[in-house]
């Protein structure tokens, strides 16, 4: 029997389907009329720079994941331990450099659930239990905080959509620049919300980390800063926002800007640039579905020799979100581990030529792959990325669309980077 943030009983075994048990609460002192182990759920204290963090480590719940139940999974002596220590460095961190947000978490944590080793997710909240926090075991005090300072945000602003509407009653998808599915509005807000404090937080601390964090720290920074310029950007003039949503976005956007007051490195810059627009890109393949009725129109025109009569009318669909990016690895090998990239790019594929920055070597042999496979859909994203096709970037389904369709009816496949130049022209 368990009570979340108290404790757990294991209960003797009585009989089928289940044995009966008195329980009594006296002063805050809770005890069971027969014999049962007890194990308490660890209360845990954390104080610097004037501040205290009280809460509890819930490894005990059965429903403490984002899951059907699941059984106790204690940290063993060593796992919590480590948990201790990184706990204290974090508070030590954000007490001393992130005040405002120590400040926060202290008022409104009140629960660290540990998720289960090999878990892919870095930190998770509910909005049906606020002040808790579930996240997996991280290996610095610096992404500790990170992910503190994040989930606090969403528990925030759970709390407040309770209270006033951000959002009208209009429906549907929208992009997220850090999400590979489409997401609700709210859900897009939640993102804009919590990333700029998370922007905040690499302002200040990418100078702040040991050398051998710095380059993956600046990087985080300038990711997470072009992240939500974008998403702000997009809900320019929405009529799917209230009044108070539209100032909360106008909000985050001002807090935004003084973190852009300070810039990255060119080469920094232009990794970032590229991973944006292929993670647009590919979500747009994936989970944008062009009108048919436009499609034919389009076709008609190049058959034609038209010119480009406008851009197709697209809607969203949920489709697979399982996006594989070999490019985007290496390219993020080369912001974070320069030497590792010069080693692993000597091979002459695609990729790796866009990597290296040999835009046109790379353009070709995308169009070749497409030639062999117009099914390769990493092929087409290549080959807007190193053509700078605008085409293949913000509509790319209905580039493979219009290509699909135009072979269907002569027999004879478009070359697909003049499709997308003419289709980028219009």
């Amino acid at each position: 029997m368990t009570l979340p943030t108290v404790g757990q009983w294991q209960l003797p075994s009585t009989g089928f389907p289940v044995g009966q048990v008195e329980l009594s609460i006296t002063d805050g002192e809770v005890a069971l009329g027969r014999a049962a182990t007890f194990r308490r759920a660890e209360d845990r204290k954390v104080s610097a720079g004037g501040q205290t963090l009280a809460l509890t480590v819930e490894d005990l719940d059965p429903y403490r994941e984002f899951t059907a139940p699941i059984a106790p999974a204690s940290l063993d002596p060593v796992e919590r331990e480590e948990w201790a220590k990184l706990l204290d460095e974090a508070w030590n961190l954000l007490t001393r450099w992130h005040p405002r947000c120590a400040e926060e978490l202290a008022a409104g944590l009140r629960t660290l659930i540990p998720l289960a080793a090999g878990t892919s997710v870095f930190a998770a909240s509910s909005s049906n239990a606020f002040g808790a926090i579930a996240m997996s075991a991280k290996a610095t005090a610096t992404q500790l905080a990170e992910a503190l300072v994040h989930e606090v945000q969403h528990s925030k602003l759970n709390a407040l959509v309770d209270l006033v509407d951000l959002t009208t009653e209009e429906t549907g998808w929208v992009y997220a620049p850090w999400r590979d599915d489409p997401r609700g509005l709210i859900g897009l807000l939640h993102g804009i919300y919590a990333f700029t404090a998370v922007v905040e937080f690499w302002h200040v601390q990418r100078d702040l980390v040991p050398p051998a964090e710095s380059r993956r720290a600046h990087f985080t920074f300038a990711l997470r800063r072009s992240q939500v310029r974008a998403a702000v950007d997009s809900l320019r003039g929405s009529t799917r926002l209230t009044d108070l949503g539209r100032e909360f976005v106008a909000a985050a956007s001002v807090r935004l800007s003084m973190c852009e007051t300070t810039s990255v490195e060119d080469e920094l810059a232009e990794t970032v640039a590229d991973l944006l627009a292929e993670h647009r890109a590919a979500w747009r393949l994936h989970h944008l579905r062009p009108e048919p009725a436009d499609v034919e129109k389009l076709a008609d025109a190049w058959m034609r020799g038209a010119s480009c009569p406008g851009r197709a009318r697209s809607q969203v669909v949920l489709g697979d979100t399982a996006v594989a990016r070999p490019r985007s690895a290496l390219l993020e090998m080369r912001a974070l581990a320069p030497d590792r990239f010069e080693r692993a790019v000597s091979l002459e594929s695609s990729d790796a030529m866009f990597a290296r920055g040999e835009r046109g070597h790379a353009a070709t042999a995308y169009a070749r792959r497409i030639q062999a496979d117009p099914r390769d859909l990493d092929a087409w994203i290549g080959l807007g990325l190193a053509s700078r096709a605008d085409a293949l970037l913000d509509q790319p389904a209905t580039v493979c669309a219009v290509r699909d369709r135009v072979t269907a009816r002569t027999g004879v496949a478009p070359a697909p980077g003049e499709l997308a130049a003419w289709m980028t022209a219009s």
